[in-house]
C-alpha cells in the first residue's frame, strides 16, 4: 500500500495563489524537466545562497508591491532586471501555482547562448500575518539540465520588525550539474553570489529610496 500525501521531492498539492490583472499564459512546451526540490531537501543542497536585509517598507508593501505586484514585471524591473516576462499558468479555474520567468544576465547569456526560461512550482504560500513566506522549486528550464542545474529552489521570508520596516531573507538552494559544479563552479558560484547577495539588495535599497517601485508611497 502506497503512503498517502505528497512524498519528499514530489510535486505538492496545488497552492491557492492570488489573482493578478496581467495576462497569463501556459508554460512553453520546449522545456527540460528538473528534479523537484522540497524545502527539507534544500537544506542539504551543495550550494546555498542566502541574504538578509531590512527595508523601510511594511511586509505587506514588499509582498504586494514587489514580489506579487499586479504587474509582475514592474515589481521586479527596478531591482532585478534579470527577471522578466513573468507569466502565470492556470491549471484550473482559481488554481494558480505555476509560472514561467525569463532570466537574462550578460554572463549566463554568454554561457548559455541567450536568456533562459524557467518554470516555477509554488509549494509554500504563507501570506497572512506580519510574517510571510513563499517558496517554490524550479520544475524545468529551456536549456539542457546537464549544462546547468539538476534542481533549484527559492524562498522569501518577509517579517515586520517595527517602525515601518521589514526584514527580508531570500534563499536560493542549488543542485548544480556536474559541468556547472566541477568545471565552471569557480566562476558560476561567485557570479551568483554577486547577483543575489550584493547587486539585487543594493538595487532594491536604491529603488525604495528613489520611490520607483509600484507602491502607494506616503506623502511626506
Amino acid at each position: 500500500q502506497k503512503p498517502s500525501g505528497p512524498q519528499p521531492d514530489q510535486h505538492p498539492a496545488p497552492v491557492q495563489l492570488p489573482s493578478c490583472s496581467n495576462p497569463r499564459f501556459p508554460a512553453p512546451a520546449m522545456i527540460f524537466p528538473m528534479r523537484p526540490l522540497s524545502a527539507t531537501a534544500a537544506k542539504s543542497a551543495p550550494w546555498i545562497i542566502t541574504h538578509t536585509h531590512e527595508l523601510p517598507l511594511s511586509a505587506d508593501d514588499y509582498w504586494h508591491g514587489i514580489l506579487f505586484a499586479s504587474d509582475d514585471d514592474a515589481g521586479f524591473a527596478p531591482w532585478h532586471p534579470e527577471i522578466r516576462n513573468i507569466k502565470w499558468a492556470e491549471r484550473a479555474p482559481g488554481e494558480r501555482r505555476a509560472r514561467t520567468v525569463e532570466m537574462s544576465h550578460w554572463f549566463f547569456n554568454l554561457l548559455l547562448m541567450g536568456p533562459v526560461t524557467l518554470a516555477e512550482e509554488f509549494d509554500v504560500w504563507e501570506a497572512d500575518g506580519p510574517k510571510k513566506r513563499v517558496g517554490f522549486y524550479f520544475s524545468g528550464l529551456s536549456r539542457p539540465t546537464f549544462l546547468t542545474y539538476e534542481a533549484l529552489r527559492e524562498e522569501f521570508e518577509v517579517e515586520d520588525v517595527g517602525e515601518g520596516k521589514c526584514r527580508v531573507t531570500r534563499t536560493l538552494a542549488i543542485v548544480p550539474a556536474f559541468l556547472t559544479r566541477y568545471v565552471l563552479g569557480w566562476v558560476v558560484r561567485p557570479m551568483l553570489d554577486q547577483l543575489f547577495t550584493k547587486d539585487c539588495p543594493r538595487r532594491l535599497e536604491e529603488a525604495v529610496k528613489m520611490k520607483v517601485l509600484p507602491l502607494k508611497y506616503k506623502t511626506e
